[in-house]
């Protein structure tokens, strides 16, 4: 099979070639499997098509719309903080449902754009950990999968949802635990006999994510809040969402 064939299954064009994608896939020699340079590749040049492509995972997806429909209350107003490509706004879309889609990075709201110029989505670049990416305005749920375990303060970024949050309505937060690991990822693909794909993306994820658990936002959050916060778990407690009112 030569280089050509091997690599047929890529999905449209990124902005590097093949020979490229190998090239790098040097750099990660021992932990390469068929599709990781690809992969890896993708981290480099082109995140936008990264997320894109990790929407398409079935493990993903699913968990994702599973942590949505977990939440109770309210949702006429929708907020996701780091909305990437905009793939989870898209599959939660509906009627009498007003959504939108914040991130600091162009390149994703660009992608965004491309991929779904008739989204019945606002989007607004912007940082979370800014009182302006919320446009002064408060939203019944807002969300957030996979930024609260990356941003530099969370004690602001959750006095900032609290503040833009609508009377009872809800907060929720989705990211990957410190039982993340290449080990529990790779069981879990094997239990689960993803395709090959899925596989080097979970494996992906879970070497490259930075983890954190429940119980550190618990800690920053005020007691009457922490108190009432839901806790639920997913992908063999590899990740983890944790959701509050704000009354």
């Amino acid at each position: 099979m030569n280089i050509h064939q091997k690599f047929a299954f890529i999905p449209d064009q990124i902005s590097i070639n093949i020979a490229a994608q190998l090239e790098i896939g040097k750099l990660f020699e021992g932990y390469i499997e068929l599709y990781m340079p690809y992969i890896y590749s993708l981290m480099l040049f082109n995140r936008p098509k990264l997320f894109h492509l990790l929407m398409q995972q079935f493990w993903y997806r699913d968990v994702l719309l599973q942590w949505y429909r977990s939440i109770n209350g309210k949702k006429a107003s929708v907020i996701e903080l780091g909305c990437g490509p905009g793939e989870f706004l898209m599959r939660i879309a509906q009627p009498g449902v007003s959504l939108t889609g914040v991130d600091s990075s162009e390149d994703m709201l660009r992608f965004f754009r491309r991929k779904h110029p008739s989204a019945p989505v606002t989007l607004r670049r912007g940082d979370a950990l800014s009182s302006d990416c919320f446009a002064g305005q408060q939203y019944d749920l807002i969300l957030a999968a996979s930024l609260i375990n990356v941003v530099r303060d969370k004690r602001r970024l959750l006095a900032n949802c609290i503040d833009h949050t609508s009377t009872n309505g809800s907060v929720s937060f989705f990211f990957p635990t410190e039982s993340m690991s290449r080990s529990n990822a790779e069981r879990y693909a094997k239990t689960h006999d993803l395709p090959s794909l899925s596989q080097d993306l979970l494996t992906t994820w879970a070497t490259n994510a930075r983890k954190l658990g429940a119980e550190q936002i618990l800690s920053l959050l005020p007691s009457s809040i922490a108190n009432t916060a839901q806790v639920n778990f997913y992908l063999d407690e590899m990740a983890c969402s944790l959701t509050f009112s704000v009354h």
